[in-house]
């Protein structure tokens, strides 16, 4: 059986081509999906729903994607499922091929190739045919949704010069109040989230629970409206009970582990071997681009950890030792073979101990460097700390009493605090705009944008301070 469908979409075509290649953001879009998750760039499996007529089916299966040819704006991606309860297997070829219409419109041409067997093609075809166009019709309508929410705000795409920002300040005003609560993420207003990766379901020494605040990091749930929008990083929290793990995995980009609460053991493997090393509250550990790694509660409570990894939206993780591919036991100890496992030494000539010491950094170990703003800076990634790969981290003190003036950068930043109260600034026309955020809650502002912070609390602050960029800083901070 053959479709085709051929849409509008209300977009650029290098913006839908960026949305459709993007495995996570087109999973999120088709209707029935209810598992979905990455081995590699090109290789995804899942499970969808559908049904036809009074019929429902649950097909489980895999997608290869087989060209991406940007210079032709076409992607072919093979597809192999089957439902076990019926006894029905489903191959087909995916083809979807983008055509400029306009500056902001691009139609979307999509065709199937379809090979029903066993008793999935005992059901008509004309059902078939209108169950799958529908499909198609919302499959486009949500991809249309998602681009639309991803909008910049009605400020930002105003023409407005000098003279209009003059007579629009009271609305100006209103509107960035607006905007700088919209970058605020509560920790009191986030529910947890213990169903945020689909390759753990099934598999209860996996569970763990992810609270977004930028970003879905390595969950796919990106369409999560209480999430600020990723740029150069995602940050997210994950709260591991005692005696789960996660399995053993890789990403294309950096991935830093911050513990915020208890004590968590981390391991990296190579062919077989695995160096472990046990982190605290407030040390972290810069996961390597490709290092296969896996963390474990063997505390005494539970784990909570800050999660960041360095793209705004990541593929979807590479597992490469997990229960559903692995024995148990192989997967619990992240690959290792008995007798295979070594703690990390900081003063090994081992090159592999020497790459892993280089990107674990202990909180008591960082010496602090005073700014003449009167904050100090504990360099977490950067010079001074991890390597940096796609951005940077510093841990800011800040006594109480102190604050620093605004300044801008031509990237994002954004503050997670960690201990006390900070009161952060937004300016725009000179209109001043404050927020105050406690231990756990975050702020991220976007460049371009003046902003400051101090501390008119009752004792010293402490915040993660992290940059859209692995460039060492170059913001003149002076006292307020």
């Amino acid at each position: 059986m053959k479709f085709d469908k051929v849409s509008t979409v209300p977009a650029a075509i290098d913006r839908l081509w960026n949305f459709m290649i993007d495995g996570q953001a087109v999973s999120a879009c088709m209707p029935g999906v209810e598992e979905f998750r990455g081995f590699g760039s090109d290789a995804f499996e899942g499970k969808v729903r559908l049904s036809f007529g009074p019929i429902s089916m649950v097909l489980v299966g895999t997608i290869n994607v087989a060209e991406r040819d940007q210079a032709s704006w076409r992607v072919c991606m093979h597809a192999v499922a089957k439902d076990v309860r019926i006894a029905g297997d489903v191959t087909a070829t995916f083809i979807t091929r983008l055509v400029a219409k306009a500056a902001d419109e691009t139609e979307l041409w999509i065709a199937v190739d379809a090979k029903v067997l066993g008793k999935l093609g005992e059901f008509g075809q004309p059902m078939m045919k209108k169950t799958v166009e529908k499909y198609l019709g919302s499959f486009v309508d949500n991809i249309s949704a998602a681009l639309a929410r991803q909008q910049p705000s009605v400020l930002a795409r105003l023409p407005l010069d000098d003279d209009r920002r003059n007579d629009m300040s009271e609305v100006l005003d209103d509107d960035i109040d607006v905007q700088m609560e919209a970058r605020v993420g509560r920790h009191a207003d986030k529910i947890p989230d213990w169903d945020a990766f689909p390759a753990s379901r099934g598999y209860p020494e996996l569970d763990r629970a992810q609270i977004r605040y930028i970003g879905a990091g390595g969950s796919p749930k990106i369409d999560d409206p209480g999430t600020l929008k990723p740029e150069h990083f995602t940050l997210s929290m994950v709260m591991q009970p005692v005696g789960k793990y996660g399995a053993s995995h890789a990403h294309e980009v950096e991935e830093a582990f911050l513990v915020l609460d208890g004590v968590l053991t981390v391991g990296w493997e190579w062919d077989g071997e695995v160096i472990v090393a046990r982190a605290g509250p407030k040390d972290m550990v810069l996961h390597a681009t490709g290092r296969p790694h896996g963390f474990k509660n063997e505390g005494f409570g539970p784990v909570l950890l800050s999660i960041m990894v360095g793209k705004g939206k990541p593929m979807p993780p590479n597992y490469k030792f997990h229960p559903k591919t692995h024995a148990s036991e192989l997967s619990a100890s992240f690959g290792a073979a008995p007798g295979k496992t070594a703690p990390l030494s900081f003063t090994s000539d081992d090159p592999r101990h020497k790459q892993m010491a280089s990107y674990f950094v202990r909180y008591s170990q960082q010496k602090p460097q005073w700014q003449s703003a009167g904050f100090a800076r504990l360099v977490y990634i950067g010079e001074g700390g991890a390597p940096a790969g796609t951005f940077r981290k510093d841990l800011i003190v800040l006594p109480k009493g102190n604050g620093v003036r605004a300044y801008e950068r031509d990237v994002e930043d954004a503050y997670l605090v960690l201990q006390g109260c900070i009161t952060v600034g937004w300016e725009a026309d000179g209109k001043l705009v404050e927020k105050r955020l406690g231990p756990r809650d975050l702020i991220c502002t976007p460049a371009g944008q003046p902003h400051y912070f101090r501390n008119d609390g009752v004792e010293d602050a402490q915040f993660m301070m992290v940059v859209g960029t692995p460039n060492p800083e170059d913001v003149k901070f002076g006292a307020r």
